[in-house]
């Protein structure tokens, strides 16, 4: 009951903590690959079927088969020439959570998840930086990471935690409030298991 009452307080206060102190956000490096890899023709090809594809999709609402016509241009481009667009990461978010949410095997589930933790993290290595601001994105990339870890698949909570933590280091009192959400969720929930002490609610 005592942890109930503690949560909710915690909670009414949630959105004014700022996390200080930490530490300088670094990037990853660049690969030395040409921006459409090493084919570039057949790299342009597929790119434009798949966002051909991909628009009919969306035009349709997200209902349109054009989707498995898309997946299927966007593996090639995403393997072989990653740094051809940024659109290859959000829109293989939008497609990858779709396939997700669709399957119905666990097993194939958690490779599809795990696809998509992958699209995050190549996202942050092509392009770390905002292509507006030109600031640093790690941090907002890996809150959107670390929520659909936790939303997609609960269970890994500690991992989720891990990611969003970091998250909320890098971008400090810039973070999404989605973010501190999921963050303080996956805290509890580890109190509540056993994983840590209650103590690291509070703090």
């Amino acid at each position: 009951m005592k942890i109930k009452s503690l949560i909710i307080l915690l909670s009414i206060g949630l959105s004014f903590t700022i996390f200080a102190g930490a530490p300088t956000q670094t990037l990853v490096a660049q690969d030395n690959l040409p921006k459409y890899g090493n084919d570039s023709v057949t790299c342009v090809e597929n790119l434009s079927l798949y966002r051909e594809s991909y628009k009919q999709w969306k035009q349709s609402k997200y209902k349109s088969p054009a989707v498995d016509h898309a997946i299927k241009y966007w593996h090639y481009v995403f393997r072989s020439c990653p740094k051809a667009s940024e659109n290859i990461y959000i829109d293989g978010v939008k497609m990858l959570t779709y396939y997700i949410n669709k399957e119905s095997d666990e097993a194939e589930k958690d490779k599809l998840i795990d696809s998509l933790m992958l699209v995050y993290d190549k996202r942050i290595q092509y392009f770390p930086n905002d292509y507006k601001s030109k600031q640093p994105q790690a941090g907002e990339i890996l809150g959107r990471k670390g929520v659909d870890l936790y939303q997609l698949k609960p269970a890994a909570y500690i991992e989720a935690y891990e990611i969003l933590k970091q998250s909320l280091e890098l971008d400090k009192a810039k973070s999404r409030g989605p973010v501190y959400v999921y963050y303080f969720r996956c805290v509890t929930k580890m109190a509540m298991k056993g994983d840590t002490d209650t103590a690291a609610v509070v703090d």
